[in-house]
């Protein structure tokens, strides 16, 4: 039986180890490492060179789940991606597979749901759950727009300062939160505004508003 060689990506420990646990027992499974984030993750990539990488979406650095899945499938085509995401929303669900995932799952999954993602995601099959697929078929069936999820272009940093200015905190006070300097705010926000073509904090707070961002 040929092994399948896979890297993990997710900055919560007990979930390494629960993979971990999960592979236990199946020669035919070997993870070739296990990184906290996408920034490690593409480190490790000019090592190893895996069949599967096992994606978080919201984690710390530089990129989320989504972008990083995107860079993975323009730099290494040949490598599949499964998402392993504890929000199962729309919003992660169609950004994940517009990027390149061709598997998508709960953390909440069994070991056989993982152990039978994994194998068919490897043999170049799709796996998502019947609802799902169900979803995938809606969205695109009704037009959808691969920009209307912010999650498919903002990173996790951007999301939070998009979230402060929404609760109207100022450029010290989102600073101070987020343990980073006002300049550096100032940078995300510009990055933001360009990304999602506003032009004022006041159609930011409208924006996060209807996306959710806030539950204002």
């Amino acid at each position: 039986m040929q092994k399948i060689h896979f890297i993990l990506v997710d900055d919560h420990r007990v979930v390494r180890t629960g993979i971990k646990a999960m592979i236990i027992g199946q020669p035919q499974l070997e993870m070739m490492g296990e990184v906290n984030n996408a920034d490690e993750l593409f480190v490790l990539l000019e090592k190893e060179l895996p069949d599967v990488v096992v994606m978080d979406i919201r984690m710390p650095g530089s990129l989320s789940g989504i972008e990083a899945t995107r860079r993975v499938k323009k730099q290494y085509p040949k490598v599949k991606i499964l998402i392993l995401s504890g929000n199962a929303s729309q919003d992660y669900l169609i950004p994940a597979f517009q990027a390149g995932a061709t598997g998508f799952l709960n953390k909440d999954c069994s070991k056989d749901t993982f152990l039978e993602a994994l194998q068919k995601v490897y043999y170049g099959q799709n796996y998502f759950s019947d609802e799902d697929s169900s979803r995938i078929f809606r969205y695109f069936q009704q037009g959808g727009d691969e920009h209307d999820d912010y999650s498919s272009i903002l990173t996790e940093r951007e999301i939070e300062v998009i979230q402060a200015f929404a609760e109207g905190n100022s450029y010290k006070e989102i600073a101070d939160k987020l343990s980073i300097s006002p300049r550096t705010v100032e940078t995300h926000k510009k990055n933001i505004m360009q990304k999602l073509e506003l032009g004022s904090i006041a159609d930011l707070v409208r924006y996060a508003i209807k996306h959710k961002i806030t539950e204002l």
